[in-house]
This record gives structure tokens, sequence and C-alpha cells, in this order.
């Protein structure tokens, strides 16, 4: 199937500022440490909405409604209309705006969700940021289809926010336009910016490591694949059966079990196989995002920390022999990745364990700079994985629907893979790979890959 390439007309480029200016006392405010040691570079994610033939807005009013939530939204993530201090241990709180870019795109929503290829997304994102490292904290693209729908590109500083707290934005900012009203009568938790009183910066870092320049230098090739429930579930009941695990329920919400962690066990184990032929005489590391959130986060619900609120679940792993005639090589490999990813991950979760240690100062985030350090210098090789499963990412509702389809786009780290639901009641699962060119040839060259992965994007029922 040949890929559609589109074209975009801009129709307007603005500012976007708070409908209310932000108090003095709120002007600066202080990364916290998990903040600190997160690149300033911008994730993307782009919202796509069919027109909706039930309502009776028409684009004039949703572009409209757009922009004046989007001021109200601003006025509650005031942080967001700022920018990075040049003094890295804090944010500049100072109103300057958010970028806000229309555009007209050349073809119909439904043409362009089912064939459009990675480096098309990137056309429905604003370019802020794209090169490097930026002080940009926000921007936003509205791009509008010739039948009507639209989608929302929006691209967040990972120097302040991580995917949760991107998708709860989008979220509050749906609320606000959908109820056209003030943000007090939302009845949707709001965020704090606080987390810098929990988890204060360590002095002892360098408040520039996280720009290290040599982690972006190269260029990495990103490609989207879909991957079925039903081949996960498979995998999974074959990972655990006759396992020693015995405590281990396949359907439990324990990471080992999830769907998520299967597949980046599996895709581990592919990129490990085909890209490195189990060398040995470079360490072997992997990592995933762990959402901290259920260990901090208030009981009340009335809020949530907003910002980088997650780390990095370590594991190294090693060449695995063959040793059990019941398995084959790989799936001791991917097994032996659940066992360490998950007794990592327990490590971080615990109640008193992790944590406290960050809280009590005994601890830093020191080594999640010396892994970056280590990878950039072919110390280290490492693929790391963020999963947007357990998020509202297909909650965000603007006054016509919630979004058909939520994906991602090119991103700037190499090594990296993104997990996100394959539609709104999907539990089959996209994942967006970052690889060198020469090493997602190598992935695609794989046949124990190609015959696990679906041939195409599943197909979306809209109201076109």
């Amino acid at each position: 199937m040949a890929v559609t390439t589109i074209n975009i007309k801009v129709m307007s480029e603005e500012i976007i500022k708070p409908s209310n200016p932000t108090p003095k006392n709120l002007r600066l405010l202080q990364t916290s440490l998990f903040d600190h040691v997160n690149s300033p570079t911008l994730m993307p994610l782009v919202f796509f909405y069919p027109k909706n033939i039930t309502t009776n807005i028409d684009t004039n009013e949703i572009l409209n409604r757009l922009k004046r939530s989007l001021s109200n939204t601003l006025s509650v993530f005031y942080p967001l209309a700022g920018r990075v201090h040049d003094d890295a241990n804090y944010f500049n709180c100072n109103d300057e705006g958010v970028p806000y870019v229309h555009v007209e795109v050349d073809k119909p929503l439904d043409i362009v969700i089912r064939d459009i290829d990675v480096s098309q997304l990137d056309k429905l994102l604003p370019f802020y940021g794209q090169e490097g490292f930026t002080k940009l904290l926000l921007a936003i693209k509205i791009n509008v289809f010739t039948c009507g729908g639209l989608a929302i590109g929006v691209r967040m500083s990972h120097a302040i926010s991580d995917a949760f707290s991107l998708v709860m934005f989008v979220k509050t900012w749906a609320s606000m336009a959908n109820r056209n009203n003030h943000h007090t009568n939302l009845g949707c938790v709001l965020p704090s910016f606080e987390m810098w009183k929990l988890f204060p910066p360590s002095l002892s870092l360098n408040m520039y490591a996280n720009q290290n320049t040599d982690l972006i230098k190269d260029k990495p090739i990103t490609k989207w694949f879909l991957f079925c429930e039903a081949k996960l579930e498979d995998l999974r009941s074959k990972l655990l059966s006759n396992t020693n695990m015995n405590n281990i329920d396949p359907h439990s919400k324990l990471p080992l079990c999830s769907l998520s962690m299967v597949l980046s066990a599996f895709l581990w184990c592919r990129v490990k196989v085909a890209c490195h032929n189990f060398v040995n005489d470079v360490p072997h590391q992997t990592f995933h995002a762990v959402n901290l959130r259920s260990r901090i986060s208030p009981s009340s619900g009335r809020f949530y920390y907003f910002g980088n609120t997650f780390v990095n679940a370590i594991a190294k792993l090693g060449v695995v022999s063959k040793n059990d005639a019941n398995r084959t090589r790989d799936e001791s490999l991917m097994r032996n990745f659940l066992e360490q990813m998950n007794e990592s991950i327990s490590k971080i979760l615990s109640n008193d364990g992790f944590i406290r240690e960050i809280k009590q100062g005994s601890k830093d985030l020191r080594f999640v700079m010396e892994h970056f350090e280590r990878e950039s210098r072919g110390e280290i090789i490492s693929l790391g994985f963020s999963s947007l499963r357990s998020l509202p990412v297909y909650e965000a509702d603007f006054g016509w629907g919630k979004p058909v389809w939520v994906t991602s786009a090119t991103l700037m780290y190499k090594n990296l893979v993104i997990l996100i639901p394959a539609g709104p009641s999907s539990k089959d699962i996209v994942a967006y790979i970052n690889l060198s060119a020469k090493d997602m040839a190598k992935l695609e060259s794989d046949t124990e890959f190609t015959s696990f992965v679906s041939k195409m994007i599943p197909r979306i029922n809209s109201k076109l």
C-alpha cells in the first residue's frame, strides 16, 4: 500500500498567553530532582478527531473554542506558558506564551490515519525543538483536514513533564473547551507544581548534565508496528508456563505480567538477536519508565503532581545460555528480562525503599545520568521503553467526541520504544521504535520479528 503524503498550508501563527497573569510570587518555579535529570526536549503526541455529524459546531467555532480554552487552561498550567530558566534549576513562569499554529491539510482524516508514515506525522506537529534542546515548554498545532476532521499536535518539554502530565494537560484543556467555562467548575483533578518540595534537586548533580548533545547527535529512524492482543497473550502464557514463580498470576496487574512488559521483553530479545548477535563484549542494559504517583500522590485525590514523576527501572542483561530443555534460547532471554525488570520495579515501588531513600537524601538519581553518559560513550548497549497504556490518552473530549487515534511521532533519541494503545477500546499495542538506520534494517529483516507484527494499523470506524 502506498504511503500517503500530506501537504499543509499555514493559516495562522500566534502566541497564546494565560487568560489571567501569573502572580509575581509564582514567577519562579524550582525544578524537582526528577525534572533535573530529564532533557529539555519536546515530547510529541497527536490526537485525531473526526468531524462529528451529531454536533452543530462549525470549524470556525471549534477553532475559536480551542484558543479561548487553551488560554484559560494556561492560567491553571501557568508554568507551561513560560520557559526553561537560564539557570537550569528553575522554570521562568513569565507568561511569555505558547506558540500556536493553525494549518489546513490537503487530505481527509480517514485516509491519513490509515496510510500515513511516521515521517509524515511530523508535519502535524509544531516544529519547535526538533533540532535539539529548547527552552520552550509547550507548542500546539491545530490541523484541519478536508473532511472537517482535525488533529491536535502537542509538543511538551520533558524538562517539566512526563507522559502522564502531558496527557492530563490535554484532558483538562478538553474539559475547559467542552464546558466552555472556568476551571472551578471542571469537576476534574487539578495539577500541583510542588514536586520540588518533596524531591528538591541534588546540588551534587551538574545542572546541565541533562543536555548532553552526544545523546541526540545520531538521528534515529522511527517506525511503528502493530502487535495484536491475541499473540501477546499466547506469548505471555508460554513464558509463564512451568514457571518457578508460582505466586505470579498471568492476569494480575503486576508489571511482569502486563502485555506491555511482555511486548517489551519480545522487542528486547529481537533487537538483541537481530542487531547485536548476542555480542557480550559490551554490556547490555534495558530500562523501563515506572510511574511513582501511586506512592506519593495524596490519598484525597484532590490534585496530582505535575512534572516528571517517574524513574527508570534498569535491568542488566547478559547472554542467557540454553540450559532448559523445555525452552528456547530466546524464551530464556525474554524470561530473564521479565524476572530482572520485575525485581527492579519491585525495589522502586517498595513502600519503605527507593522513594524513602531519595526523600532522606541517601540516594539521588546520579545512576540515571551515568547510564546515559555511558551509552553516549558506547560503553553499554541500551534499549529503553515507555508505556502509555495505563494513561487516559483517549479521554480528551473537547465537545465533539473523544479521539479515534492518538499517536507519537519521530523522537530525538535512538534505542527508545514508546507503547501506545492502538485505539480507544483496543488492547492491541502500537510500538514506536526508534533505532539507527542500520539497526532498523536488521530488525525488519528478522523473520521472528516480522512474523509477530500485524501488517497494518487497524482501520478506524469514524463518523466521517
